[in-house]
């Protein structure tokens, strides 16, 4: 049997609002890639610029990444380890700050 892993990853991260004039209130908060070829993808938006060094640790997707302010030259680093389920239905993200501050979010599959 042989395995298949990815070599990159598309990420659409997307955000509902609460706002009238937005169609059915979904709009896309950001779209970037990754691949775990060992080099940082790097990502600018206005004030940001994000880099992030995607790698693969057993089953879990594992984000290190670095937020520059360009305004203030400000820098935060924080890594996201994404760990899906058994089954492929939920999906979790483990966010950890300096200082050993995290943040787990965990989404369901839509049937």
């Amino acid at each position: 049997m042989t395995k298949h892993l990815l070599s990159s990853v598309k990420v659409v991260r997307r955000l509902k609002t609460s706002n009238p004039k937005i169609p059915g209130g979904w709009f896309e908060a950001e779209t970037y890639t990754g691949a775990t070829d060992g080099k940082p993808s790097e990502q600018r938006i206005p004030d940001l610029h994000y880099s992030r060094l995607l790698a693969r640790e057993s089953r879990d997707l594992v984000w290190r990444i670095t937020l520059t302010r360009a305004s203030d030259g400000g820098v935060t680093t924080f890594s996201e380890r994404w760990s899906l389920s058994d089954d492929g239905n939920t999906l979790t993200i483990l966010r950890t700050y300096r200082g050993g501050r995290e943040v787990t979010q965990v989404f369901g599959r839509k049937r």
